[in-house]
């Protein structure tokens, strides 16, 4: 597969208001989202197959650690047409366990840190890759990567020139009381401001299962977040580079990328699409029924190229948060270069 299809909403206003127009652009992206995933066939005997927990007690866990994305599923859900429970189900069930990922990042890039990051997840039915623009009063308004209907991002920047991406780490742990990854990175980004809040947040929150990897940048930083589901460890950049990978071998290789190609935006994107062997970075042959996508985050200009599809076949596409010219921060002033 070459390229995937996008899909791409963008909504202003309270959580709950903000997720209706979300479902509203994308209700038949949702729908066959929520078919492709099986849900709810995947909730074996009323339990979710990764973390064992029921419909009620995620939104139970919602409504205790992450309300505003609880009222943003409930309208998603109304948006799009779609039970609340399906929503629900399929945020659990998305990302990341069973995907595979790299991320490096340069972070004496000129210009500010570039983070380059590979997913991929072998699906049921191919799952289109959504970038959803959200501005909510007395938040930061991010850009996101991820799928129609999930609240939660693999990928993203806010409108405070913070990064964020995700890199699956393979674990059978779980805990009843916790959110999925993709949900608490949502959380870091539009609640902060800089990257040591952003770390505050991902410290303090409490994982469902997955494990994952997080490369965090800001404007002039780039660091490695190892997030265990009951500890978390930092890792600053070492000669200017950081990583992560699903594997040690792809380790092992972008820690050779980052020797050897320059640290700029180019040279991050030229790694993330390396398909050399033994262990490629790029998320080549995963088929038709794949998630797939390959993306360079740059915070302080605020960009996401976008590969939507195997990175070293696809063209990069750039999504752009564009602030206010005013200090209002309205949605009317924010537009996004397609």
């Amino acid at each position: 597969m070459n390229r995937q299809n996008v899909c791409f909403a963008r909504a202003y206003g309270e959580p709950r208001e903000a997720g209706a127009e979300i479902g509203r652009q994308l209700a038949d992206e949702i729908r066959e989202a929520i078919s492709a995933l099986g849900v709810p066939e995947r909730f074996e005997d009323g339990h979710c197959q990764c973390c064992g927990l029921k419909p009620e007690m995620i939104a139970t866990n919602l409504e205790t650690q992450a309300p505003e994305l609880l009222a943003e599923m409930e309208g998603l859900a109304e948006g799009a047409g779609v039970p609340a429970a399906s929503i629900f189900m399929m945020n659990w069930l998305m990302l990341p366990r069973g995907a595979k990922g790299a991320a490096l990042a340069f972070a004496d890039a000129p210009g500010g840190p570039a983070v380059a990051v590979t997913l991929a997840k072998q699906l049921p039915a191919a799952v289109p890759v959504a970038v959803t623009a959200i501005d909510v009063p007395g938040r930061a308004e991010v850009l996101l990567i991820g799928a129609p209907g999930l609240v939660g991002c693999v990928a993203g920047v806010n409108s405070h020139g913070i990064a964020m991406t995700l890199t699956p780490v393979e674990s059978n742990e779980s805990r009843a009381d916790g959110l999925p990854s993709a949900m608490v990175a949502r959380m870091a980004l539009q609640q902060s401001r800089t990257l040591d809040e952003a770390l505050a947040i991902l410290d303090d929150a409490k994982l469902a299962c997955c494990p994952w990897d997080a490369i965090l940048a800001d404007k002039e930083r780039a660091v490695l977040v190892a997030r265990g589901l009951d500890n978390m460890a930092v890792r600053e950049a070492v000669d200017g580079a950081v990583w992560a990978a699903d594997s040690y071998g792809v380790r092992d290789r972008l820690a050779r990328l980052a020797a050897e190609k320059p640290h700029t935006g180019e040279g991050v994107q030229e790694a993330l699409v390396d398909c050399g062997e033994p262990d490629p970075i790029c998320a080549c042959g995963m088929g038709d029924r794949a998630y797939v996508f390959g993306a360079v985050v740059r915070p302080r200009a605020r960009v996401i190229l976008l590969a939507a599809g195997e990175p070293c076949k696809t063209e990069f596409r750039p999504f752009q948060l564009k602030l206010a010219v005013t200090g209002a921060g309205s949605h009317l002033a924010g537009e996004y270069q397609q």
